[in-house]
């Protein structure tokens, strides 16, 4: 999808994969790599107050708008993200995971796989098993001065 597209798609209507209007199309976001079209928003809640992500990767176009392959439950349950310019890869990988799109785990680009932003809850079998706790002194002698 070429960014003169999406552009012209500005302030249009996005459809979801059932046809049903999900809301405006408000901002373009391009990969910082590629320069490539990778994210729109679109104005969602009451009196469009609420901006969500929405990937443009197989999204086609239509006669009055851009149908994108999610329903509206899918965009308007994705992460909360601010519209502020510029997206973090952690971020964007949160939207990519959110979408059920495959990313790419290299999030600062420097040839080496990423430690995940969230660390996974419950115990760790790679951990090494805490050391078991050391008996207690036989007797202790506390003094206290008054």
């Amino acid at each position: 999808m070429k960014e003169q597209d999406i552009q012209n798609a500005l302030g249009g209507p996005l459809y979801g994969s059932d046809g049903a209007k999900i809301g405006k199309i408000g901002q373009v976001y391009l990969d910082d790599v590629t320069g490539q079209p990778e994210w729109v928003t679109v104005s969602t809640g009451l009196f469009g107050g609420k901006e969500n992500f929405v990937p443009v990767a197989q999204s086609e176009f239509t006669d009055d708008g851009l149908r994108v392959p999610y329903d509206k439950d899918t965009v308007h349950s994705a992460p909360h993200i601010d519209t502020d310019g510029h997206l973090s890869p952690y971020q964007e990988g949160d939207l990519y995971r959110h979408y059920g799109l495959d990313y790419d785990q290299d999030l600062d680009h420097d040839g080496v796989i990423d430690p995940p932003a969230v660390k996974p809850l419950g115990p760790d079998a790679s951990a090494p098993a805490p050391a078991p706790p050391t008996a207690a002194p036989e007797s202790i002698t506390c003094s206290r001065e008054r």
